[in-house]
């Protein structure tokens, strides 16, 4: 699931932030995590628990823009969103790689327009990763090493690019709390949860994988995961 934090010393622009994610996520069917402080402060060290920060620009103490630089020198891959009154403070988010900006006051129509495309860079970060458990410790998965999730029973199996499975214990259901659609995994059968950018073709009732798998597509997950294909 995706983990957002606002940082904003006025409680009333974050709420109206919160409450444009909220529904986005009403209207394509996601959920997220919204985190808020006050202040850079508040969060300091933690913006590698996030996936997306909305940071204000004008902040008392340390401002949004020097805080991105701090985060910068950490965290190359965590996606800053820069919110402010003022466009032309957004201007200089080049210097730290940030991925939009947005305007106060906070219009949600405006918001929902740009907030897919943060998602898309939040899908295609390869930095993102899963750990699972098996017979010999925890393993460190990235996202784009997944091919396909089968499970079996209360085992999974992680069918990972170059031939690769891996075991673990566990419900298909748990994993897909953290292979979410946004990151660009869906399920095209009860026994499958699919890396969509791993897909190479469907044919019928199958589709078939970059690393030559074949699986099955169930009528009642047919719909929606050719929705979530369509996305990727």
């Amino acid at each position: 699931m995706t983990k957002i934090a606002i940082v904003d010393d006025n409680k009333e622009q974050a709420s109206a932030i919160e409450l444009a994610i909220a529904e986005y996520g009403k209207i394509a069917g996601l959920s997220f995590v919204v985190d808020y402080y006050p202040s850079a402060y508040a969060l300091d060290t933690r913006d590698s628990e996030y996936d997306l920060l909305f940071l204000d620009i004008q902040m008392p103490g340390k401002d949004g823009m020097s805080y991105a630089r701090e985060i910068r020198e950490r965290n190359p891959d965590v996606l800053i969103c820069f919110t402010t009154s003022f466009a032309q403070y957004a201007l200089k988010g080049y210097e730290v790689n940030a991925v939009d900006y947005i305007l106060k006051p906070i219009v949600t129509a405006e918001f929902i327009t740009k907030f897919p495309r943060m998602l898309r860079f939040i899908s295609k970060n390869p930095g993102k990763s899963i750990m699972v458990r098996t017979k010999d410790g925890v393993r460190k998965l990235a996202f784009s090493d997944i091919v396909y999730v089968e499970t079996l029973g209360h085992y999974l199996t992680f069918h990972l690019v170059g031939g690769e499975a891996l075991e673990s214990r566990g419900l298909l259901k748990d994993i897909e709390n953290e292979l979410t659609l946004e990151d660009g995994f869906a399920r095209c059968h009860s026994s499958f949860l699919v890396n969509l950018k791993q897909v190479k073709t469907i044919k019928g009732n199958d589709v078939e994988m970059l690393d030559g798998s074949v699986l099955a597509i169930s009528p009642g997950k047919r719909k929606q995961f050719l929705m979530g294909l369509s996305k990727f």
